[in-house]
């Protein structure tokens, strides 16, 4: 058995008293709206291809590495750069500028990173060489709006949608429809 003092249980008591208050001062429980909006919260990794920022789903993402060394293949899409070893497995490695509209890269060097990617949908996955990585940002879902419906081109094919980012507009790519649109074409 423990034996206090006085000054102890007075101290102890102090505590309780403390602890009670702060609780009886807290809200009963968080109100629906705001656990909506916690839940609503998607968190996504930006990234630059050919100088325009995108956000890609972390749920997606499996790793970020340094450019690696590829192995090319002859008579493939303009899309696909190559394979890879990712520990231990064979990666394709796609540039995604000519799926996104832009013009195919030319060379590589060691600011491009490889972003892994897996779908959620099949257990493909594969690499998309980006410029660089900016950072990790923390998205509402209701933020992301549909993109314009005046957008052309394949673009407009893999945009989840569109929002602000450091007053600018940050484009969410749909990993998923074009991971699918890649599995189909390399069958």
């Amino acid at each position: 058995m423990i034996s206090m003092n006085e000054s102890d249980t007075s101290s102890v008591s102090g505590l309780i008293d403390s602890l009670s208050l702060a609780l009886s001062e807290a809200p009963a429980s968080v109100s629906t709206t705001e656990m909506q909006a916690v839940q609503a919260t998607e968190r996504f990794v930006v990234i630059r291809i050919a100088g325009e920022s995108f956000a890609i789903s972390m749920s997606s993402l499996l790793e970020i590495q340094r450019f690696p060394t590829l192995t090319p293949l002859p008579g493939i899409a303009d899309w696909l750069l190559g394979v890879t070893n990712f520990h231990g497995d064979v990666l394709s490695v796609v540039d995604p500028r000519p799926l996104l509209g832009f013009d195919r890269l030319t060379t590589t060097d060691k600011s491009h990173r490889l972003i892994v990617l897996q779908s959620s949908q099949s257990p493909l996955e594969l690499g998309l060489v980006v410029d660089s990585t900016l950072g990790v940002r923390a998205i509402r879902a209701d933020s992301i709006r549909p993109p314009h419906g005046n957008l052309s081109g394949s673009i407009s094919r893999y945009l989840r949608g569109v929002c602000e980012f450091q007053d600018n507009l940050l484009a969410v790519l749909d990993i998923e429809q074009l991971i699918s649109d890649l599995t189909i074409h390399s069958t």
